[in-house]
This record gives C-alpha cells, structure tokens and sequence, in this order.
C-alpha cells in the first residue's frame, strides 16, 4: 500500500520550529505536532506548497519574507491607553482582547511597556516585520474525512495567516 502524501484534504501533524535569520529560535513545535488540513489555508500558501507531495518522515525547511508570514509590522497597531483602563497589574507580554474603551477589532493586543498613566499595547503578531525560517517535520499524514474538512481549523501558530490575508485583501 502506498504511503499517504500531503496534498489537498490531507491532515499532517507537523513539528514546526520557528527561527529568526541568525539561527536563534524563536519558538518550538510540540513533539506531537500541529494537526493541519491541507488545500483549505490553514497555513501559509508557500509553506503549504513546500508541503505538497511530502510524506511522513520529511522535512522541510523554508525561509518567507514577511508579506509571505505574518505581514508587515504596522505602527498604527501601537496604541497607548489610559492605565485605568487596565488595572493596575499590568506587565509587559499580557494579552489583551481589543483596545479597553474601542470597539473589538477581533485582535490581541500585547503590553509592551506603561509609565504611571498609560499603558503601551501592540496589536502585530510578535513576528511582524520578521523574515523567518521554518523548520517543518512531518510526522504522520492521513487522508481527511469530510467531517474533519468540515470540522478542521488552524493551528494557533498560524492562525494569524488568515488575519495577514484578509487585512491584505482589504488594502487592495
């Protein structure tokens, strides 16, 4: 029997590692792996067409620029807001959801810094503006049913993938 390759409405659980260009990692995939439905942009396009064709046991490695990741760094993303706002047990790296006192625009926002009356946030992924290297293992690949078609979404890493898509579609 052939072994199964990633293609569309495939599922692979990949071990993805993440690199800055200067080899120092950034953040490493759990050993069991991110569960991904292919063909359905779950991931980012040149990492998912790097993946076409792989099997179990392959590894890939990818550097994107990053219009190919998690976008551009966009200042307008960097607000200050009134300390009371938050409290006061801030600490730079919290999450918050949205900016306290707009409407939700659907982002999380990390504390970057406060003085004693506001309080600093960044709306960018943490690896906006980065060129990246991505280190991929594949660790099992099977073909989907159509209940986990239906059922599937992306992983946390790249969940921003679709947010960078669809702010992009928006600019255009």
């Amino acid at each position: 029997m052939a072994e199964t390759v990633i293609g569309k409405d495939t599922v692979a659980w990949l071990k993805i590692d993440v690199f800055d260009l200067t080899g120092n990692q950034l953040q490493e995939g759990p050993e069991e792996g991110w569960q991904v439905l292919f063909g359905h942009n779950d991931i980012f396009p040149k990492l998912e067409q790097a993946l076409m064709g792989k099997k179990a046991r392959d590894t890939v490695t990818l550097t994107l620029e990053p219009e190919d990741a998690f976008g551009e760094s966009e200042p307008e993303l960097i607000r200050s807001v009134p300390l009371n706002l938050l409290g006061d047990n801030v600490e730079p790296g919290m999450k918050v959801e949205g900016v306290p006192g707009e409407p939700s625009d659907g982002r999380f926002y990390t504390v970057i810094g406060s003085d004693e009356n506001h309080v600093f946030l960044d709306g960018n992924h943490p690896f906006a503006g980065w060129a990246l290297k991505f280190v991929v293992r594949v660790l099992k690949v099977e073909k989907a049913t159509p209940e986990e078609v239906e059922e599937m979404e992306a992983p946390e890493l790249l969940e921003v993938a679709d947010l960078v898509k669809e702010a992009s579609e928006t600019k255009h």
